[in-house]
């Protein structure tokens, strides 16, 4: 785990709601607003459930126990933030940037994550449990023990990622790419649709691991 410095910069539940009421005025291009910018803050606790952050930023920021629950989050920016235990369940983050972010026990159970950017980021124990994460960019990140059942990760770019003991099972993989990504013999890809996926550099041990899972037509790319 990451060593990470909390912000000394604690704003109360009020001034948050401040912030998220002048940013809701901000996005309808009213007088009075200002797009939300939570950076390098420290937000554990902080209630953003249900509000309407798109494009707000919150790099930086420390996140433990925050609620994003159903929160409106497309476009946001989560870089090189920590959030343990924060909650994103049914949040809308299509194209979020989490980019070098860092988090243990996240839940992600059906959130929209279409096409969110996390390069280099380290999930651990992640709930992303029935889950949309359609051609997110997932290049170099740490997946270790995450939960990905029913999830839809059609496309999705896993290359060079970590699944140790990561669970796939029931989920969507059709076209993911999976090249040079390791673990996979500890990973679950129990009655995975694998059909389309593409695979470089494995090693004979991970075919069979894919093989023997519903990998009807995985492609295996050759140099």
């Amino acid at each position: 785990m990451m060593s990470f410095c909390v912000p000394n910069n604690k704003p109360t539940q009020e001034e948050v709601d401040a912030k998220v009421k002048a940013h809701q005025l901000w996005l309808k291009k009213m007088d009075g607003g200002e797009r939300a910018d939570f950076r390098e803050m420290n937000l554990e606790n902080a209630d953003f459930s249900g509000k309407d952050l798109s494009e707000a930023q919150f790099d930086g920021s420390f996140l433990k126990d925050a609620n994003f629950d159903s929160a409106k989050l497309v476009e946001a920016s989560f870089c090189q933030t920590y959030f343990p235990k924060a909650s994103f369940k049914q949040a809308d983050l299509t194209e979020a940037e989490f980019i070098k972010a860092h988090g243990l026990g996240a839940n992600f159970n059906k959130a929209t994550l279409g096409g969110v950017d996390c390069y280099t980021a380290a999930f651990w124990d992640c709930d992303f449990t029935g889950a949309d994460l359609t051609e997110a960019a997932m290049i170099c990140t740490q997946l270790c023990d995450c939960e990905f059942k029913e999830a839809n990760l059609a496309a999705a770019n896993m290359m060079l990622a970590n699944l140790d003991y990561a669970s796939f099972t029931s989920s969507n993989c059709q076209e993911a790419v999976f090249i040079w990504a390791g673990n996979f013999e500890y990973a679950d890809f129990e009655n995975a649709d694998l059909t389309g996926a593409v695979l470089e550099d494995m090693t004979e041990f991970d075919v069979k691991t894919f093989e023997q899972y519903n990998s009807t037509n995985v492609k295996e790319q050759t140099s």
